[in-house]
């Protein structure tokens, strides 16, 4: 990296707001993390719309008002992180990896999830819009309120997935293989069971 995108990692690291946005006027080419690792950061507010942060890992981080729209995150790696409120608007996450992860009021449209892994992780009010699904592998992943909107899922695997009472509007399963996927509310996906018995709601 050049000196002043080593400048920004620190600023984001240290969640020094003021710092990051002198630095990042200064830029005269696309801001770039690529390769880097985030740990147990705690941050707000950062603008990394744009930014090269393919093969980065986040592990343990809290995120909150996170703009990674226009980002190359692939190959990106986020294991135990917290995302609220964040946008991945025309991101790419082409083989990315979520592990024991909440993201809540967080949009993707028209992302690129391509050969993505998601695993363990709690989804909460997050909507997913015009998507394609090529090639994925998502597992014991809960759903809950939000939305799924003109979704294709061309190819791929969804195993123990839960939609609870997700609004869910031309999301086509067919390509998926389904493993134990189940949905609770008035639109159920394709393919999926109805969750019976008593539950409980997130909010």
């Amino acid at each position: 990296m050049t000196d002043i995108n080593k400048l920004l990692a620190k600023a984001l690291r240290a969640s020094d707001l003021d710092t990051f946005h002198k630095l990042k006027a200064k830029l005269q080419t696309q801001g770039s993390f690529s390769g880097e690792s985030f740990h147990n950061v705690v941050a707000a507010g950062f603008d990394l719309s744009g930014f090269d942060l393919s093969n980065t890992e986040w592990d343990g981080c809290l995120l909150e008002h996170m703009n990674f729209d226009n980002s190359d995150l692939e190959g990106a790696y986020f294991n135990g992180t917290t995302l609220l409120d964040g946008s991945f608007v025309e991101t790419s996450l082409e083989t990315a990896a979520m592990d024991a992860c909440v993201f809540k009021r967080v949009v993707f449209q028209k992302t690129n999830l391509n050969d993505t892994e998601f695993a363990g992780s709690d989804l909460e009010f997050c909507s997913f819009k015009e998507l394609s699904l090529d090639d994925v592998d998502w597992s014991l992943l809960t759903f809950s309120q939000g939305n799924v909107l003109q979704v294709m899922g061309n190819s791929g695997t969804f195993r123990e997935v839960t939609f609870r009472e997700v609004k869910v509007e031309n999301f086509v399963t067919s390509g998926l293989t389904l493993k134990r996927c189940v949905g609770s509310g008035s639109t159920i996906p394709d393919g999926f069971m109805a969750l019976s018995g008593n539950r409980q709601r997130i909010t």
